[in-house]
């Protein structure tokens, strides 16, 4: 077996489990392989105890592969905790991965292996405080903003601080409601057009460069993706907790 086809098997069998599990209607594999693939998933980092095996096993199933594992969380200390975060970044560091961002993915380039480590909502300040975290181990991370408009002059010039410094920023909807239960009730276009595109456009306007949306708790459809995926390069779901 070559070791490209070793890691796609380590990659589906580590996948799997883990889409079984979603509770979502659809999810997609939290694995990027350089193609044009625009909807991916993301394995949920929060509240993992320390020393998680599951952890350092997704990382080291992308090493010698051309395989990025993709991982998201929330910051703060009842959530993905700063040790979560930093055992991520030493195995990463110990296997030789570098931890890019969403913007590296669309960048493209030569198909390597990689993590990508992001957090979602609007906690700029939790954001902000893994800066030091972040430079120890020359790491970078992926934001995905909601709520943005009602953001002060303190919370965005901490996010353009966070953006200069190389992590890449993105979009979560306008108001983080559930797709599934707002189409049900409104349509696709009036979400497209309310909660979706404006949460890209507030950001282009504010000198940000989104190239992935998350969707809001995971909630959404194929249809929905492929709607997204016109609009912005990637389309982000969740993808559960990460799998031996």
């Amino acid at each position: 077996m070559t070791r490209r086809k070793a890691a796609i098997t380590a990659a589906c069998l580590l996948a799997a489990p883990g889409l079984a599990a979603c509770n979502h209607r659809y999810c997609d594999p939290p694995y990027y392989a350089w193609d044009d693939v625009a909807a991916v998933g993301s394995f949920k980092i929060d509240q993992l105890p320390d020393g998680d095996s599951r952890l350092a096993s997704v990382v080291d199933s992308v090493r010698g592969s051309d395989f990025v594992a993709l991982f998201y969380g929330h910051a703060g200390p009842d959530k993905a905790r700063n040790q979560t975060i930093e055992e991520l970044l030493v195995r990463a560091e110990q296997d030789g991965l570098p931890v890019l961002t969403f913007a590296d993915l669309a960048v493209g380039g030569p198909p390597r292996a990689g993590v990508v480590l992001a957090f979602d909502d609007a906690e700029i300040d939790e954001w902000y405080d893994l800066r030091d975290l972040l430079a120890r181990h020359h790491a970078r991370m992926s934001l995905f903003v909601t709520r943005y408009s009602i953001w002060d002059d303190e919370q965005r010039a901490k996010l353009h601080t966070l953006y200069v410094e190389g992590n890449s920023v993105e979009a979560h909807s306008v108001h983080h409601l559930d797709a599934n239960v707002y189409i049900a009730e409104h349509g696709m276009e009036d979400y497209l057009t309310t909660e979706v595109q404006p949460s890209i456009d507030i950001l282009r306007a504010d000198g940000f460069t989104p190239v992935a949306y998350a969707h809001p708790f995971g909630s959404h459809t194929w249809e929905l993706d492929e709607a997204i995926a016109s609009r912005i390069r990637f389309v982000r779901a969740t993808s559960g907790r990460p799998k031996m």
